[in-house]
């Protein structure tokens, strides 16, 4: 049992979290948190590099 890892033993960067719980951190800006709601699935789990992977392809993305 001590060779498992709990979650609180992991780097923030991999822990995964629901959409929901991602939007209560206090790490994202407004637009970050509207633009997350919009882009991550409901269901899905996210890491917070993930997250911002996706906020920064979307804000980076070719507008035509």
């Amino acid at each position: 049992m001590m060779a498992e890892k709990r979650e609180k033993d992991k780097p923030l960067s991999a822990v995964r979290y629901q959409k929901t719980r991602l939007l209560k951190s206090e790490c994202w800006k407004a637009e970050e948190k509207r633009l997350l709601t919009a882009l991550l699935e409901d269901e899905a789990m996210y890491t917070h590099e993930e997250a911002r992977v996706v906020v920064h392809t979307f804000l980076k993305r070719r507008v035509v």
